[in-house]
């Protein structure tokens, strides 16, 4: 091979890897991917499209999906799914058979997206920090791939004609007060005194499950039964509720005769994580899907649909006004990975259930 040819060879070669970079995203440390702004609108525009699985109510996501479109109308086709069964869905996505860009990953099967690289690896902190994504810094996992885009609040409600004569409940103490021995609800799924762990710490939360049931809770299954039944007067309060569920409950019937109480501390979950799937076709809209469920645009519409289901690290959130100035128990990633475990321990362990409820 001549010093010509070869130079010619050296020349084509570096012009080709400098178009490559150029036009490619950059890799952060570990292998992480750092896109621009630019190049994600870009691409967004020619891909055109998007494959969602979200994990909000069915009745919440058109709604989103509407605003969406709206704010980015060169996306023409937005389809969405929710899955029956996260366990399948999880094995759809391993074996590559999962037609999907951004989804939402189970926190009780959290390990195994990772262990088989189902997430594609972008870099939301450094993109959020470099401005290429507006996404809070706080609600990006510690992975750094995963965003949790809303927030499952705990509360305590009471019938204020059942305790009309007693004074009102005062927090989670009240739950092992004698006086309301079998007066009051827990739930079969207790995943809001899980919650409390974040806070207090396991073996504290522990040993409070053990004085409930000393105390003879009167044991329901699902937010939305324990208040029917908590309307109709069958207890008088109930020791842990869901805030998006209560404000539902309580849009469909202004006049129960319940009211909210924000116990100390507050349980605060995080909840709908959202990432692009590692084969996602339609990654950099993906991206844009993602950074709208976490703008206050996006947290608007979830709040407007479902009050209280929004990220409470959002200012405006029904669950932002809620946790302002309150002593916050923030189950975050780590809390969510043992979630399970710790309700299995309460449910079954402690108050002697055959399982804990789905």
């Amino acid at each position: 091979m001549t010093i010509r040819t070869k130079k010619l060879l050296l020349g084509f070669w570096l012009c080709f890897f400098v178009a490559w970079f150029s036009d490619s995203p950059a890799l952060s440390q570990g292998g992480m991917i750092h896109d621009t702004r630019e190049h994600i609108l870009e691409d967004a525009k020619k891909e055109g499209k998007l494959v969602v699985s979200p994990g909000f109510e069915d009745s919440t996501t058109p709604h989103l999906i509407e605003a969406f479109k709206k704010k980015y109308p060169f996306v023409k086709e937005v389809v969405w799914s929710k899955p029956a069964d996260f366990k399948k869905q999880l094995d759809d996505l391993i074996e590559g058979k999962a037609v999907v860009d951004a989804f939402r990953p189970a926190p009780n099967l959290w390990s195994q997206y990772f262990s088989h690289n189902l997430f594609r690896n972008y870099d939301f902190k450094k993109m959020a920090e470099g401005g290429h994504l507006n996404i809070p810094r706080e609600m990006i996992d510690e992975s750094g791939v995963v965003i949790w885009s809303g927030s499952i609040i705990g509360i305590m409600v009471y019938n204020v004609n059942r305790i009309a004569s007693e004074p009102t409940p005062t927090g989670w103490e009240s739950c092992f007060d004698p006086k309301w021995s079998g007066k009051f609800t827990v739930d079969s799924k207790p995943n809001v005194i899980a919650s409390l762990a974040a806070r207090w710490g396991e073996e504290k939360t522990l040993d409070y499950a053990r004085k409930l049931k000393q105390n003879n809770p009167v044991i329901v299954r699902g937010s939305t039964q324990g208040l029917t039944k908590l309307a109709a007067g069958e207890f008088a309060f109930m020791c842990g509720v869901y805030l998006h569920a209560t404000e539902r409950y309580l849009k469909q019937n202004p006049s129960a005769p319940i009211k909210k109480l924000v116990p100390n501390p507050l349980p605060a979950a995080f909840h709908e994580p959202e990432a692009v799937y590692a084969r996602a076709p339609n990654r950099h809209t993906a991206l844009l899907w993602i950074e709208f469920l976490a703008s206050p645009e996006g947290q608007q519409v979830l709040d407007a649909v479902d009050p209280g289901r929004a990220s409470f690290l959002v200012q405006k959130t029904l669950a932002n006004q809620l946790a302002n100035g309150a002593n916050v128990s923030v189950c975050a990633t780590g809390c969510r990975n043992r979630e399970d475990d710790l309700m299995k321990r309460i449910a079954v362990d402690i108050w002697g259930l055959p399982k804990v409820a789905e």
